[in-house]
């Protein structure tokens, strides 16, 4: 399956791969964010590496990275959730969509690694069961947090706070590439377009 990131990443791609380490620092420091803000990201970063034990699952039982019904039901609970957090079904879905979506990125990596070094990780195994629950415990954060950053992500400067604030948690994080990338996919489309443009 071809995916198409959406113009709407290259702000954060810019500076969460481009921006000075110490720059980034002090301008983080100096921008003001929304406490809810960081408490987002880390809770994506979560998400995220909880894609490496489903890439292991989706290897040992020889199944596709790609699972329409799983995703379609992840949806449908989003969009019932919406509401208890003061969301638009529509707008918790398309965030919903952007975190699949970054799973599925880091799996895809993944697996095409594991495949041409014809080895895994000698990780312990979760069950799939067991990361799901993991993964459903998170999105309830994720949806109450993405609620309480709602005033930011109509601001003019929403791109800039959350790539800046993204770039130093991930460096905090000592994230790998592939995690790196699935960040920014997952906050591609947090920012929207300020209120009353």
């Amino acid at each position: 399956m071809t995916m198409t990131l959406r113009s709407s990443l290259l702000p954060f791609a810019a500076v969460l791969f481009a921006l000075p380490a110490a720059h980034a620092s002090s301008l983080s420091s100096a921008t003001s964010q929304p406490p809810a803000l960081e408490p987002l990201i880390q809770s994506i970063i979560e998400c995220n590496a909880i894609a490496d034990q489903v890439a292991l699952g989706k290897w040992n039982g020889h199944t596709p990275v790609f699972d329409p019904a799983r995703e379609q039901q992840l949806l449908e609970s989003v969009r019932h959730k919406a509401h208890r957090y003061q969301l638009r079904p529509d707008d918790a879905a398309l965030f919903q969509l952007g975190q699949m979506e970054a799973n599925r990125l880091i799996q895809y990596q993944l697996l095409d690694r594991w495949h041409r070094e014809g080895k895994v990780p000698p990780t312990q195994r979760i069950s799939l069961n067991e990361l799901r629950h993991q993964l459903d415990t998170l999105q309830d954060n994720q949806l109450e947090a993405l609620a309480r950053i709602e005033p930011l992500r109509h601001q003019n400067d929403c791109a800039e706070t959350v790539s800046r604030t993204a770039q130093r948690m991930a460096r905090q994080s000592t994230l790998d590439n592939e995690h790196r990338i699935a960040l920014t996919r997952s906050l591609g489309d947090i920012c929207q377009s300020p209120a009353g443009a």
